[in-house]
């Protein structure tokens, strides 16, 4: 069903963001995301981790097909292989690190131009369109997501959940869209978990744009379950009940969101003094039932964008329940630290932001009051933790220096980031 004709519509049309403006946003919102973790680009880009081990040295060692559809950990990451690919054909052995970080950047950078060029609420105004924007750039205790070929497999699932919600106007962002999509299931299991809710879009609505992208995220999951499938490896899911699920659930969305890493952290220890004592984890449950009323209720009351909102909603939920079922940690301790599972919860507190933004554009009296307030305690959160909890993931060994070892030995044992644990790739000479 389409919004307008399901419900009130707002008495100020949308504002359509011109080009100009477009541009203004996404290269502020670059500069956010490069200053958060400026070491990156000071020491000529880096490989992280299996970014560097497995998908570099695929794309030295084997020809473009096999690196680019390298299967590992029982998935194809797509945007890792050709992004590690081009690195090298670009770059060379010297600065293949950086061409790899400035293709991060710009996949990062797809949310943000699908929240200024698609019709959602916040279009609404300009104010709204840069807290929508920032929102993308400063969720708390995500420094893992940030500037990496094999982390962007997030990026690319934001990006699929705003384009559940906000199905394109134009022919060209139809092709764009579909090709975010296509990359996006091929480059991790995060897009995949929206294919059951594109699939009820498309039903219902009949739409053949959201039946399209439905086969294409079919299409993917399809291949990508046939890899797991045959590819098998060790089952990931660590919970013993699912009170403790709930916990990391709540630790790492909705008090994470308003408290930031120093309040998870405190909150976090409280959760597992309570499970170690053997008691009832009933403070998590309380906190997402008020948690989800509040967003429940301020979706029900949008005027105009309901059903927008209410599918942003929607995939909150759903990838934050399940990317937590399928990846806590064997140890319930390390999953009640506030700087675990970054990667996990950085859609679904993106998502919780832009709610809550839409919210403040779309609803009145007593829920925008209360949507301002909520958006504005999520983005001091944000702000104020930028740099908090980046030191595991902000600091290495510089790739330059050791590519010129290399051009002398042509045998070297690079070093890759993090720099604390011992990251390795070598590489033979070609």
């Amino acid at each position: 069903m389409q919004d307008g004709r399901m419900e009130q519509t707002s008495t100020q049309p949308p504002w359509r963001p011109r080009a100009g403006f477009i541009t203004l946003m996404l290269l502020g919102f670059a500069l956010v995301v490069l200053v958060r973790m400026p070491q990156i680009l000071a020491q000529g880009g880096r490989f992280w981790a299996e970014e560097g081990v497995v998908y570099f040295a695929n794309s030295w060692n084997w020809p473009w097909y096999r690196a680019w559809f390298a299967i590992h950990t029982g998935y194809i990451n797509f945007i890792a292989g050709f992004g590690t690919w081009l690195g090298l054909q670009l770059g060379g052995l010297d600065h293949a690190p950086l061409v790899t970080v400035l293709l991060a950047l710009l996949v990062q950078a797809l949310a943000p131009f699908i929240i200024l060029t698609h019709d959602f609420p916040w279009r609404r105004s300009r104010l709204a369109c840069a807290s929508a924007v920032l929102l993308c750039a400063v969720p708390p205790g995500t420094a893992e997501v940030w500037l990496n070929t094999i982390t962007s497999q997030f990026h690319l699932g934001l990006a699929a959940a705003l384009i559940l919600a906000a199905p394109p106007k134009t022919k060209r962002l139809f092709v764009l869209d579909a090709l975010l999509l296509a990359v996006g299931v091929l480059s991790g299991p995060a897009t995949s978990f929206l294919l059951p809710l594109f699939l009820l879009r498309g039903v219902l609505t009949r739409s053949r744009v959201m039946l399209l992208f439905s086969l294409i995220l079919l299409a993917g999951f399809g291949l990508q379950l046939g890899i797991y499938l045959t590819h098998p490896v060790p089952a990931r899911s660590g919970q013993d009940s699912l009170a403790t699920l709930l916990a990391v659930i709540a630790l790492h969305g909705p008090v994470m969101a308003f408290t930031g890493m120093h309040g998870a952290a405190v909150i976090g220890r409280c959760f597992l003094a309570l499970h170690q004592a053997q008691a009832l984890l009933w403070p998590p449950v309380l906190i997402l039932v008020l948690f989800y009323a509040l967003l429940g209720w301020l979706v029900a009351g949008a005027r105009f964008g309901r059903a927008t909102l209410a599918l942003l909603l929607a995939a909150q939920i759903v990838i934050l329940f399940v990317s937590f079922d399928k990846a806590l940690s064997p140890d319930f301790t390390d999953s009640m630290g506030a700087g675990w599972g970054g990667r996990y919860a950085f859609i679904p507190l993106v998502l919780t932001g832009l709610i809550l933004t839409g919210a403040v554009c779309a609803t009145s009296w007593a829920r925008r009051a209360v949507a301002f307030f909520a958006l504005l305690l999520v983005l001091v959160v944000g702000v104020t933790n930028d740099r908090t909890g980046t030191a595991n993931f902000a600091n290495g060994p510089a790739w330059g220096p050791q590519a010129k070892a290399w051009q002398v030995r042509h045998w070297n044992m690079f070093k890759i980031w993090p720099g604390t644990t011992g990251w390795i790739v070598a590489l033979g000479h070609r």
